[in-house]
């Protein structure tokens, strides 16, 4: 899948996107995050639904939406988490 990291985010984050295979398991945004979260405090802080909005292939998301391999997920701060 490939993740996009916007704005804020990518800079806090280090990048801008990234490709990776689904973890076995990880089949929501949820997920996914508490996966992602495993790189650090930075990112644990980032990516929770208080502070990140999602959209999956360009469709704004929620925190419990499925995931596929295929997808693009884009992740950006909301207002008032951005520095």
């Amino acid at each position: 899948m490939l993740l996009r990291y916007h704005r804020e985010l990518a800079r806090r984050l280090g990048l801008t996107e990234e490709t990776l295979p689904l973890p076995p398991g990880v089949t929501t945004v949820a997920r996914l995050a508490i996966h992602l979260a495993r790189r650090g405090e930075s990112w644990r802080e980032a990516l929770t639904p208080a502070a990140a909005a999602v959209a999956i292939n360009g469709k704004d998301a929620g925190w419990c939406d499925r995931l596929q391999n295929e997808d693009v997920l884009g992740l950006s701060l909301k207002p008032g988490q951005q520095d």
